[in-house]
């Protein structure tokens, strides 16, 4: 699996965001540790992810997880007003 600091950054307006060494852009997190069913690319079928990225990480659009335990790091920050 590819870990979140060796995958191909562009222009990142935000700042360099740093995670621990054993960190992945998805994984399996403690039951209700997860943001995934407020997630704008969550599936009607609460399975699935439409988050281009994530289906090219993950090889597919399907969830490895229940929502309320697995995390993906595919959200981007808003812009303040």
């Amino acid at each position: 699996m590819t870990r979140l600091n060796s995958l191909p950054r562009g222009t990142d307006k935000h700042g360099p965001i740093t995670f621990p060494k054993d960190h992945l852009p998805g994984m399996r997190v403690p039951k209700g540790g997860s943001s995934c069913s407020s997630c704008e690319y969550l599936g009607k079928d609460k399975k699935t992810c439409k988050n281009e990225h994530f289906i090219r990480w993950n090889g597919s659009n399907v969830i490895p997880a229940p929502i309320d335990e697995y995390c993906s790091d595919w959200y981007e920050p808003e812009e303040k007003l």
